[in-house]
């Protein structure tokens, strides 16, 4: 069989790109490494942003609902009320086989533990080897992650060229039995040159994360800086359920036109789709899936890449300019947040999506 389109990873990206395709009638096979449900590592914030474009049906895996952040800088304290901004905290493993269920559901063939480890075009179309299988498609989709076999030769394989850069983040997820922590983001943001720390709360566990985008801010200097921010917080010693660092690939950075080739797409992380701000990746996973889709169903899978340039990038280069100013000196920033309302609004809507720059779809 060939199938009228092959999606490489059951993440949020290439899950809600294989049912959509799915539900317009396309052949699609989703193919995934890991058994599911498998664990992915993952703050498993849902902005607005992310919410405009999601399945309805796949807020049954929200586990709570956030409507207030508390940002700290040094001595300033900033609370914001999120209102109906409020962010919904999920667990990667039941979002994504929520989300690959669906698919299924739609009429997509799934294939999980199946790892591909080879691709090839072919004059009409692609093949990969999945599962130690060949798999034949008119096209390809490459939602399998910022360090995935198509951020590499297999990439290139398929005329994908170039490599979304990334930066480095470390997390743990904590058990809070008894909910003490309540629904309430928290950003701390004196812990890492250019970048934060997080607590996410998910309805008796804590998600606890650093990162930094400025470049040589490694492994060690991450895990002294959750060390202290664990200590800080009161929290170190809770028990850890988990502990991993994974990359985060900070969006913008490899050229729109390098994101779709005749046979091939790049989507979510695998496009470096992460905002430039916060490093947030679900939301524009999800648009880069209707994104796709939508180019896909017309046949003309190379617009993808325009339609991402003039959207997610779009939205991208006010993220990154705000970084850039922001996370050289944040602490006049917050003094600013501190004393005025519509300052703190402002950062919030921007931060989870209410400005409507989003992709519009």
């Amino acid at each position: 069989m060939v199938y009228d389109a092959a999606v490489v990873g059951a993440g949020p990206a290439g899950a809600t790109l294989a049912r959509l395709l799915a539900a317009e009638g396309l052949s699609t096979v989703l193919l995934e490494a890991d058994r599911l449900p498998r664990y992915k590592p993952c703050g498993g914030g849902l902005t607005l942003r992310a919410l405009r474009v999601l399945a309805p049906e796949a807020l049954a895996s929200v586990r709570v609902r956030c409507p207030r952040a508390h940002a700290v800088c040094g001595r300033r304290e900033v609370l914001v009320q999120g209102g109906s901004l409020a962010v919904a905290m999920v667990m990667r493993d039941e979002f994504d086989h929520l989300l690959t269920r669906l698919a299924r559901d739609a009429g997509a063939e799934v294939r999980d533990g199946c790892r591909v480890t080879g691709a090839r075009l072919l004059p009409d179309g692609v093949e990969v080897v999945a599962g130690g299988q060949p798999v034949r498609a008119r096209l390809i989709a490459c939602a399998d992650g910022a360090t995935g076999p198509f951020a590499g030769p297999l990439g290139r394989a398929v005329g994908l060229a170039g490599t979304p850069p990334h930066v480095g983040a470390l997390e743990v997820e904590l058990e809070d039995p008894a909910q003490a922590w309540g629904d309430e983001v928290r950003g701390d943001f004196d812990l890492v040159p250019r970048g934060y720390g997080w607590v996410f709360p998910k309805a008796g566990i804590l998600s606890v994360g650093v990162a930094s985008w400025r470049r040589g801010v490694g492994g060690r200097a991450l895990r002294e800086a959750l060390n202290t921010y664990l200590r800080r917080l009161g929290l170190q010693s809770r028990r850890v359920l988990r502990a991993r660092g994974h990359p985060i690939p900070v969006g913008g950075r490899l050229p729109a036109s390098l994101l779709a080739a005749p046979r091939a797409l790049r989507l979510g992380d695998a496009a470096g789709l992460a905002d430039p701000l916060f490093g947030e990746g679900i939301a524009h996973a999800l648009e880069s899936a209707h994104l796709a889709a939508a180019a896909i169903v017309r046949g003309q899978p190379q617009a993808y890449a325009r339609a991402v340039g003039a959207t997610i990038y779009r939205s991208f280069r006010l993220a990154s300019a705000v970084g850039d100013v922001f996370y050289a000196n944040p602490r006049p920033w917050f003094a600013l947040a501190g004393g005025l309302p519509a300052a703190r609004a402002w950062a919030w809507r921007l931060a989870v999506g209410g400005l409507g720059h989003g992709a519009g779809v």
